[in-house]
Parts: structure tokens; sequence; C-alpha cells
């Protein structure tokens, strides 16, 4: 719609982990498809939408260890045989993770195609982040040519606003795969990836703890639960009021109960936790507002699959939501702008009734690392991964720095009244100091960044001349 109203509650769910849940979008008239469905056009009736995927799995018998390796052995070529390109060539986005190493050994040994494989580098930065190393030592043991994707913080800009004019989304977490140039330019149009083995495949420890949790007796649960509560409130009084000083996120989450799912309910945040939203906006009841909406999306799902396990039920909400809104989004969205198709095999339907039917698996990965054990080093199948973020910290203090300080700068020519002014100005100060930038303090920043310039990117018809006289004036004082 041309004259639409912004969503505010969506921009505090960017903010808070980096991707907003379907069906919600920016624009308050415009809801998102959620994955697994379709929108059915008729003649002569309203559109409709209809669920395609049906997440019901029959749970399985206990197997052991070494049948969920056999198992995997057996199904995980035929998935990667049924996204074979037709074309005998191929490239494969490796990175020091087990997820893409056991697709580069499955590829090798029952694939004879042209395979490469391509590891992003940030260019300028030595530090634990860069993963070429390691990539590479594994793609010379399968005899596969291996390049480095060097990611220029340089050309991070005129990227950015490219892809949120073409996309409409902004850039959180998969910064790096805006310069995918390389890969098109050897070629390359199929791109597998290891998007899908997190989540859909292995629970994480807080949604292990929290099934473990579900057993215990309600008067149990409501007494931890309203100490961890009080907890968590008194953490966050003390951050506002200055007596912990640090802004990174304090690692307690606090587990309400859900009776109407009989689930509990997880209350994270990955990027800029609540006591820092609530001093970031200019309406502090937001991320109150926004945490209703997102857990009543949540709590939709858990209703729509009731009939699951409690597993399978956490597993679903990973992939339509986590999986299919954040990871997936950005990968596709960059694969469709340099024109390549990216596969992701643990995605693959027949794999996934196999392993959703096992309750618990490993939380480290140990049947995934058994089976690429199979076909590489031990020693190569066990080696932790390293965390696969692009250096955001380093970058705003570096060269992203003044393009950052100019975009806060501008902040009340174009976001309305949406974020408080001394919030940003105390972004500005730390971005002008010498201290480094705490993680969650980099990526706060960041999604700011994003959310303004998306809001110049999209804004009402009502209000765009005023917006662009403003901006103009915003550039002529900046120089």
């Amino acid at each position: 719609p041309e004259d639409f109203e912004y969503r505010h509650e969506a921009f505090d769910m960017y903010l808070a982990s980096g991707y907003t849940l379907s069906p919600t979008s920016f624009i308050r008239q415009v809801d998102k498809l959620q994955a697994g469905t379709a929108l059915i056009f008729s003649v002569g009736s309203s559109p409709r939408i209809k669920r395609y995927e049906n997440y019901a799995v029959p749970p399985a018998a206990a197997v052991s260890h070494g049948d969920v390796v056999a198992e995997m052995a057996n199904r995980f070529p035929e998935a990667l045989e049924r996204r074979t390109p037709t074309s005998g060539r191929a490239g494969l986005l490796l990175s020091s993770g087990v997820d893409s190493k056991t697709i580069l050994g499955a590829l090798s040994q029952n694939w004879s195609c042209d395979l490469v494989a391509y590891t992003f580098e940030y260019k300028g930065y030595a530090g634990h982040l860069n993963e070429a190393d390691d990539a590479r030592r594994c793609a010379e043991y399968f005899g596969v040519p291996h390049h480095s994707v060097q990611v220029d913080p340089g050309v991070i800009p005129d990227r950015v606003y490219d892809h949120i004019a073409r996309f409409s989304d902004p850039v959180s977490y998969g910064l790096h795969t805006l310069v995918m140039d390389e890969v098109r330019s050897d070629g390359i149009t199929d791109v597998f990836c290891g998007t899908g083995a997190d989540g859909a495949w292995y629970l994480g420890s807080q949604q292990v703890g929290a099934l473990e949790w579900s057993k215990r007796s309600p008067f149990v649960r409501r007494s931890v639960e309203a100490s961890v509560l009080l907890a968590q409130a008194a953490l966050e009084y003390m951050h506002e009021k200055g007596v912990a000083k640090s802004r990174r996120y304090v690692p307690l989450h606090p587990t309400v109960w859900s009776a109407r799912t009989r689930l509990p309910r997880l209350v994270t945040a990955l990027i800029a936790p609540s006591h820092v939203r609530r001093t970031l906006f200019s309406d502090p009841a937001l991320p109150k507002r926004a945490e209703d909406a997102r857990w009543s999306t949540l709590t939709q799902a858990l209703h729509d699959n009731c009939s699951l396990p409690s597993h399978q039920r956490f597993r679903v909400l990973q992939t339509m939501f986590y999986g299919a809104d954040m990871m997936q989004n950005w990968n596709y969205w960059s694969a469709r702008a340099h024109g390549l198709n990216i596969h992701a095999p643990y995605y693959d339907r027949q794999v996934l009734d196999f392993i959703w039917g096992q309750e618990l698996l490993s939380q480290n990965k140990d049947e995934l690392r058994s089976y690429a054990a199979t076909m590489m080093p031990e020693e190569m199948a066990r080696r932790g991964k390293l965390a696969q973020s692009v250096p955001i910290g380093e970058w705003l203090k570096g060269p992203l720095k003044q393009w950052v300080l100019d975009e806060l700068s501008s902040h009340q020519s174009v976001d309305g009244g949406l974020f408080d002014r001394n919030a940003i100005q105390s972004m500005i100060e730390e971005l002008r100091s010498n201290a480094p930038l705490p993680y969650s303090t980099a990526w706060t920043i960041w999604g700011v960044v994003m959310i303004l310039i998306w809001m110049r990117t999209f804004t009402p018809i009502r209000g765009r001349r005023k917006l662009s006289e403003s901006r103009q004036s915003v550039l002529i004082e900046a120089g």
C-alpha cells in the first residue's frame, strides 16, 4: 500500500533476535506467509492461505547411536542426489563446522561432479572469526578446489542499500552473504549450504531443559519460575540504574508456563536484551507489546501442532521461524540477488522424518559427527566450530565507523520519534570512544542503522516530501 503504517513491534522483534516472526512484517497492512504455506487465488473467491507442509511425524522406536548414524548414511546421500544440478557443477559454502563438512564428504564420495568450496574471509581482520584455514584443510583432504571469498567492509554500505531496496528486508547475521559475486563469476549457478542442522535436527540446551522442566510438578514449576522472574527483574533494574555497568546480556532466561500449549515460554534475546530495548525506544512499553505479539505467534504455532509430541513441537518452531524466517531468508535472498540456486539438504523431508521421529539427539551433534567421521579423520569431524559471525564490533570501530555515525546522526529526520534521542546519542558516544564494543552493543547499533535505512527506503506517501527535505538539510549540516 502507498499510504501504510509502520509496525513498531516488528522493529523491536528485529532488534531482539535479528529477524521477525512470520506473519509479522515491518508494515502493519502487510503480513508474511509462514513457512509451509501458500497463498491461493481462485476466480470468484477471496484469496486464502493453505498449509501444504504437514509436520506430523509418527514417533519412532528408540534406536541406538549407531543405528542413527547408519540411517543417516543411507538417507543423506539420497537427499544430496535429489538436489544435484544437471549441469554437473556446483559450489559449497564451506565453514569450519561439521554441517558443511559432512556435505563436502558426502558429495565427494557419492557424486562425481565439478565441486568448488567457498569460505567467507573477512578482509583486514586476523581474529578468530575467520574460518578459511580450517575449511581449506578439509577441502584439500577431499581434493576439492577451495576459494576464499573476501568480505570487504568497504562495499557493505552499497550492498545493504541495494538488498533492502530489492528484497524489503534488513540484514543481520547474514551480512557476509551479501558478497557472493565470486561464486557467480566462476560460472556456478547451484550452491549447497549447511543450513538446517541446528534446530531442525538438534534441540539446544534451553529446549532440552524446557522439556525436562515440563515433567516437574506444577507447584515446583510455579515456585522456581517466580523466583527466576524476580531475579531477572532485579538484574534489569540494576542495569537501568547503572549498578551493573556492563551492557552485555545477562544469560538468565526466565521460563513462563503456558497452560494452553503445556510447553514452557522461553524469553530470549539474541541481540539486544529487553532492558536495553526499553531505553532505546521513545515508548518504553514497546518491547513488552512486541514480546506479547511474538509469544502469541509462537503459541498459535504450538497450538496448531498440539497433536505432536513436545520435542517435535520445538523442532517445528525452530524450522518455521528460526530456520525459515532467519537462516533460510538471508541465504535465499542473497543467493537470488546473484542469480544462484541454494540447496539445503538438511531440510530434506525424508531426512527430517527420521530425525524428528527421535525424541532427543545429542546437543553436540554427536550422531552427525560420527557420520562425518566415516568419511574424514576423527579430529576433523569432532573439531568445534568457530563462531560464524562477521567482526561487527571491529568494523563499526573501523571502516564502517563514519558511515554508521552519519546514519545515526540523521535518525530524527527518519524515524518519526521511534528511537529515544538520548539512547542514540549514547550509541554515537560509544562509537567515538576508544573502548571496544561488546558483542550485544555492536549488533544493537547495527540493527538500529538497518531500521533507519529501511524506514528511509520505505516511506509512506504522505511523508515522503517532508522526509526528503529534512534528509537534505541534515546532509548539508553534516557537510
